[in-house]
Formats: C-alpha cells, structure tokens, sequence
C-alpha cells in the first residue's frame, strides 16, 4: 500500500511540472481517474496486529490451510492433570494467536488485490471524462506515462510476489518443526505423568519401609544391648580365670627358668673348665714343640760333628798316602834317567810284555767297571733321598706319622752313611791293593829292569803305560772324592731344607691350630647365646600363642575350664619336650666336647716330641664345627 500511494504522489508531480510548463494533461476517455480507496479501521487494526505478532513470533503461519489442521488434534482435557492445565492454556493461547494473524494477513492480501483491480476502471473513467475536454497532443504523453507507471507497478508486484512466495515457504517449514515439537512434548507429557504417578507410589513404599526397619533397628538395637551386657559379664569372669591361671603359669616358668639358667651356668662353668684345659693343652704344644726344636738342632750338630769326623779321617789317610806317591815320582824320574836305556831294548820286550799288559787292560776293565757299579750305586742313593723327599712332602699331609718316619729316614740315613763308609772303606782296601800290585808290579819291573839292564834293552812303552794307569787311578781318587763332598753337601742342604720346612709347617700349623681353637669357642659362646635367646623367643612365641588361641576359644565357646586345662597340660608337656631336648643337647655337646679333649690329650701324650698331625687336627675342626651347626640348627 505504501508503493502504490509513493507511485501516485510521483504521477501527480510530473502531471503538475507539465502543468506549469503550460501542457495540460487531458485523461483519455478510455482510462478513468483512480479513486483511492481507503481501508477500513478494522482491516489496519488487524495488519497492524498482524505485524505485531509476525515480529514477536517468526515461526507464525500466514497460509489459510492451518487452521483445519489445527482444529482436527484432538483436545487434551482427557489426558492432562490438574498440575498441568496451565501449560495447555499457554499452548491454546499460541495458537489463537496463530490463527489471528494468519486471518489478518489473508484479508490485507485480498484488499491489496482488490485495489490493484480497481485501478484500471477508475482511470479509464477518468480518463473519458477528460478525453472531451483534454488535446490530442497530452493524451498520447500520459498514455505513455501511464504505462511505464504499470510496467513499474507490475514489476514491484512481481518481487512482492516472490518475496511472499519465499516468506511462505519459510512458514510451512516452521510449521512443520512446531507439529514436531508438539508431539514431543506430547510424549514428554505423558512420559510425566506416568513417572509422577509412579514415584507417588515408591514414595508411598518407601515411606512405609522405613518406617518398618526403624521399628526392626530398635528392637535389634534393645537385642544387641542385652547381649552385650551379658557377653560383658562373662568376658570379666573368663578374663578373671585367665588372669589366675597364667599367674599359675608364669611361677612355673619363672621357676622352670631359673633351673634353666642353674643348668646354664653349670654348662659355662665346665665351658670354662674346657678351655682352661685347652690353655694348658696349647702350653704343653709349645713345650712339645721348644722340645722337638731342640733335639733337631742337637741331632744336627751330631750328624755335622759325625761328618767332620770321618772327613778328617779320609783327608789323614788321603796325607798317609803322600810318600808312597814321592817314592813313586823318585822312581819315575829314575825311569825316565833310564828310559834312554831300555829304549834299545824295546822291540825285543814287546812281546813279553804284551800278555801282561792284556792282564793288566782286564783288571783295570774289571775296576772300571766296579767303579761304574759304584757310581750307579751312588745314583740310586740320589734317586732314594728324591724318594724321601717325596715321602716327606707325603707326610707334611700325614703328619700323624712325621716323627716315626723322620726316624727311620735318621735310621736308613745313618745306615746308608755306614754303607758309604763301608763302601769307602773297600775302596780304600781296593786302592791298598793296588798299590800293593803297584809294587809287586815295580818288583817284577825292578827284576825286568835287571833284566834289562843285563840285556841292556829299556822298555819305554811300560813305563808310559804305568803313567797312564797312575793318572787315571788319581782322577777316579779325585772323582770319588768330589762325590762324596757333593752327596754330603746336598744330604746336608736337603736335611736343613727339610728342617726349616717342617718348623714352618708347624708353626703355621700350631698357629692355625690355635685361630680354630679361638674360632671354635667364639662359635660355641655364639651358638650359647643364640640358644638361650630362641629358647627364650619360643617360649615368648608359645606363650602369646596359646593366651591367643585360648582367649579365641573362649570367646567362641563361652570359657569353658576343661579346655582350659587340656590346654595347660599340653603346654606342661611341650615344655617337658623342650627341657629333655635342651638336656639331650647339652649332654651330647658335653659328650663331644670331652671326646674331642680326650683325643687332643691322646695325641698331646703319643706325640710329645713332635707336632699333631694336620689331619687329626682338620678332622677335629670338622667335628666341632658340625656340633656348633647341630647345635644352632636345634
């Protein structure tokens, strides 16, 4: 409506500039002049109502088809409740609304419409009236005007059209989305109203279950009250049977205890008896050992002095034998004055002389061989002191024996120093008498000197045989000597090493000996006091046990005193077990510990000259070692 009235105040502007520019506009008599037509108050009051509501509500319909629609949902008095009457008098009011302007809005649409229809017949009049009075020239300009005026019109109607065409659609859409929600909130409605007459219910039960569980709660209440005044009651009369019974029971450990620690101390006292005795057994060692020192260092000096002795006297028989040699240099050099002589006689002696020198080539292939036999029999010696050095090494790890076999190692050596001085003797006796064949040999050569000098004929090739023979007899003298200085020297080493060896044996064996003995009562004093301490523990432990599993008894059987009692009699014979036990161990440990001094007296008494043997020492380390394990481990 306000388009249409802008467009006319516009036509009427131009008709008046023609005006004043002297045309005057003359309607045709087809076209009449448009009389505008007024609306009624209603049909304002109603758009203007109409605008209102489509502004406050967008989603509100302007199609006619709603109403039917929404007439034909059936009303909700039937399924709503009282609590909920308001929300169906909003909804009503809605859609009244709704209605209202979807009416105003068809009306101002049709009254819109009826204008533009009307247009045409009152310009149409208005224009035949003034076609009498008008010029033809103005007739063909306002006709010209008036149609650019309803091109303009129709297009503005045109986009009217659309936009109505497109606000539509938007409202069909929304309708569409409130059907949606109204039945969901239909749904919920109903939903409501089932679950409120549902918790009505439960409210009602749950109310009356209460109320019986208070009542229950009370009675339980009264119940436990009671029951616990009387379980109260007894607990003080059990409690009090208890208490007199384990004040009964704590004098007979206390007084089982203090037999304990008598028979305790007694073991501490012989402990200490034992050790006294070892004390003593360890100052008898050393004397034994001062002693055995002693007689080796005096053995010793006797072998040395013996050595000395029988040195002296082969180096004085060895002087003795000093002028028999000048005597037979002297009669060298008178051979060699005479050598010139018996050179003549030479060829003519070879002869003779050839079979004894064959004679004399055996003998001395017979003493060769003798000495050979000496040599080996001196090899085998060496051979046989390595022998005793290996039975040595043998007896430092069975030293039980070491001063029975270091006797007869004494023994055999002295018997074999008698052997080789028996041997030296016939070798003596063997060189005697080859210097007795010597001179028989010098008689016989003094005859065949006779001989030859009575024949005149010197024999050169004897003589250097008899140098030879001297020569080689001087060099197995020298090398027999040698020898013996040697094998002396190294009986002598060997017998010092061996000396120092077994010192430091057993010393270090003393040593160890005395650190296990140390060891050992560190041990023993140790495993004592462990025993007395889980004895103690385990009595503790039995104790609290069994006030725990009484008081348990008790609690679940109501006191009863024949269970009190079997209890007390088996704690009574429990603690018998462990007193016969303790007494078991005790007097084995005293057994073992008397054996174990028994045998070191034994061994003090066979050997006072020497030292225990490592073995026997190992062996009783062992035992009292395995008695301490026992002993802990029980």
């Amino acid at each position: 409506m306000l388009d249409d009235a802008h467009k006319e105040r516009s036509a009427n502007r131009r008709v008046s500039s023609l005006e004043a520019a002297g045309v005057k506009a003359m309607p045709s008599p087809t076209v009449r002049k448009k009389a505008p037509v007024l609306p009624s108050p209603i049909s304002t009051a109603r758009t203007g109502r109409s605008q209102t509501s489509s502004v406050k509500t967008p989603n509100s319909a302007t199609s006619p088809a709603i109403t039917p629609r929404l007439a034909k949902t059936p009303p909700l008095k039937s399924r709503l409740t009282p609590s909920n009457s308001k929300d169906t008098a909003a909804l009503r009011k809605k859609l009244y609304n709704s209605t209202g302007t979807g009416r105003s809005s068809s009306r101002l649409s049709n009254h819109s419409s009826t204008s533009s229809i009307r247009l045409t017949p009152t310009t149409s009049k208005s224009s035949h009236q003034s076609g009498t009075t008008g010029a033809a020239g103005t007739a063909s300009v306002r006709r010209s005007l008036i149609v650019d005026e309803l091109k303009v019109k129709y297009q503005e109607a045109q986009a009217t059209i659309l936009t109505k065409d497109d606000l539509l659609k938007q409202r069909e859409t929304d309708l569409e989305d409130l059907r949606t929600k109204l039945e969901c909130l239909q749904c919920q409605l109903e939903q409501q109203i089932s679950a409120n007459q549902s918790r009505t219910d439960a409210q009602m039960l749950l109310e009356q279950l209460k109320e019986q569980q208070q009542q229950q709660f009370i009675d339980l209440k009264q119940l436990h009250e009671t029951e616990k005044s009387d379980i109260l009651l007894h607990q003080e009369e059990i409690e009090k049977r208890h208490r007199q019974n384990f004040e009964a029971l704590r004098e007979k450990l206390e007084i089982e205890k203090n037999a304990l620690n008598d028979t305790i101390t007694e073991k501490n006292r012989m402990i200490d008896k034992l050790n006294h005795e070892l004390d003593d057994m360890r100052d008898s060692i050393q004397e034994m050992h001062e002693a055995h020192q002693s007689r080796l260092t005096v053995m010793s000096k006797q072998l040395e002095a013996k050595y000395e002795e029988r040195i002296h006297s082969l180096l004085e028989q060895i002087k003795a034998n000093v002028p028999q040699k000048k005597q037979i240099e002297e009669i060298k050099e008178t051979q060699r004055a005479r050598e010139f002589e018996l050179e003549k006689h030479i060829k003519q002696l070879t002869e003779t002389h050839k079979a004894e020198i064959q004679d004399m080539d055996s003998e001395l292939h017979t003493k060769d061989q003798a000495l050979l036999q000496r040599n080996i029999d001196i090899k085998a010696l060496q051979d046989h002191q390595i022998t005793v050095e290996t039975a040595l090494e043998t007896a430092n790890l069975k030293y039980r024996n070491l001063v029975t076999n270091y006797d007869e190692l004494a023994k055999k050596k002295e018997h074999e120093y008698s052997d080789l001085q028996h041997e030296m003797s016939e070798l003596l006796l063997d060189n005697s008498e080859l210097r007795k064949r010597v001179l028989e040999y010098e008689s016989t050569e003094e005859s065949h000197l006779e001989e030859i000098k009575r024949l005149g004929v010197i024999n050169s090739t004897n003589t250097s045989e008899l140098r030879s023979i001297m020569k080689y007899q001087q060099l197995q003298e020298e090398q027999v000597q040698k020898e013996i200085d040697i094998a002396k020297h190294d009986l002598d080493e060997e017998f010092k090493q061996q000396l120092s060896l077994q010192k430091a044996a057993y010393i270090k064996e003393t040593s160890q000996f005395q650190d296990r003995i140390d060891k050992l009562q560190f041990e023993l004093n140790v495993c004592n006091d462990k025993l007395n301490q889980s004895k103690e523990d385990q009595n503790k432990k039995s104790i609290e046990n069994e006030t725990f599993a009484y008081k348990r008894d008790c609690d679940l059987h109501g006191g009863n005193d024949s269970e009190f009692k079997r209890l007390v009699h088996q704690h009574h014979k429990e603690l018998n077990v462990l007193q016969e036990q303790f007494q078991s161990i005790l007097d084995a440990k005293d057994d073992q510990i008397s054996n174990l001094v028994y045998r070191v007296k034994a061994t003090s008494q066979q050997h006072q000259r020497e030292q225990q043997p490592a073995e026997t020492l190992n062996a009783d380390a062992d035992e009292v070692q395995s008695f301490i394990y026992l002993n802990y481990t029980m």
